[in-house]
């Protein structure tokens, strides 16, 4: 997994979240008080410890794929957010070279006079 390296020819691009609390760590009991039964993890409150990210995936988790990438992009947006996200969608726009094109349909009606 450490050494896998991505095809000839293969561009890597990497779009990820931020701007959201993303759980890191969990602790259940303490140093003072630890947790020495397991059953009792279900009777406890969890210490979480949060960094920047998505709300699922830790941003500096995000940029350590070991790839070589064109382009990282970070959007401040949740996880599932990403996915229809518009700033998303104008970088993978840009990066597949597509212009956005906007309709210009003219309603219009057009009588023509049969007996010319």
């Amino acid at each position: 997994m450490y050494d896998a390296k991505l095809p000839d020819g293969v561009c890597f691009y990497n779009i990820y979240g931020t701007s959201y609390d993303t759980p890191f760590d969990v602790c259940y009991g303490s140093e003072a008080s630890p947790i020495e039964d397991l059953s009792d993890i279900c009777h406890s409150l969890p210490q979480y410890s949060f960094v920047d990210g998505d709300g699922t995936v830790p941003a500096e988790s995000t940029q350590a794929d070991g790839f070589l990438a064109v382009e990282r992009v970070a959007v401040e947006a949740s996880h599932r957010g990403l996915l229809c996200d518009k700033t998303v969608f104008k970088y993978i726009q840009k990066w597949l070279g597509v212009e956005q094109r906007v309709s210009k349909h003219v309603k219009s009606s057009r009588v023509v006079d049969a007996s010319d």
